[in-house]
């Protein structure tokens, strides 16, 4: 009992109390469940653990597919959580941690993660899978990329014309992958 113990996930149970908690009605506590949340994410990604991030991402999903649970200032703290996923730190530290190999480019944690970014991520997952060392790694980004593209297909113009020679390469790609006639006079 007792190596069933240290062995435990205390981390899964520490979120779950959490999650069980923001469950209740009470729109202060909610506020600052989701500050701890968005502070335990961003740890969680920098360290590469993403399936603790994901459990996240699950559980937010879930709290904002139940209308009656949630006020309008927790859908837009809910709504900074997701947008915060596309920081180009964020996502600097998400290529080095699958390179590293501390994340498996194949996961389904990852390929949740890659669904919530925001269209402020698609400069740096371009400016990511250009430095990606590993053919793996730059397959899963661009996936992601060609999804996010194809979502917000708004920025694409101006990556396209971007300075860095990178962004306006993996840009170029995109767009010939989705097939965007129109942008190819650019």
């Amino acid at each position: 009992e007792l190596e069933e113990e240290w062995g435990r996930d205390l981390r899964a149970d520490v979120l779950n109390a959490l999650f069980d908690r923001f469950e209740d009605p009470n729109p202060e506590r909610q506020l600052e469940i989701l500050s701890i949340l968005r502070q335990l994410l961003a740890g969680f990604l920098g360290r590469g653990e993403l399936a603790a991030a994901a459990m996240i991402l699950r559980e937010m999903d879930a709290a904002l597919a139940d209308n009656a649970s949630l006020g309008e200032a927790q859908r837009r703290e809910i709504g900074r959580l997701f947008e915060e996923l596309g920081d180009s730190v964020v996502i600097e530290q998400l290529v080095d941690a699958l390179d590293d190999g501390n994340i498996d480019p194949r996961s389904d944690d990852l390929a949740l993660f890659l669904s919530h970014l925001p269209a402020d991520a698609l400069r740096p997952l371009v400016q990511g899978a250009s430095r990606a060392r590993t053919a793996a790694v730059r397959r899963s980004l661009q996936a992601a990329m060609g999804h996010l593209a194809a979502q917000y297909p708004e920025p694409l113009p101006e990556l396209l014309s971007d300075e860095d020679a990178g962004i306006a390469v993996g840009t170029a790609r995109i767009v010939g992958e989705l097939r965007l006639t129109e942008l190819a006079p650019r």
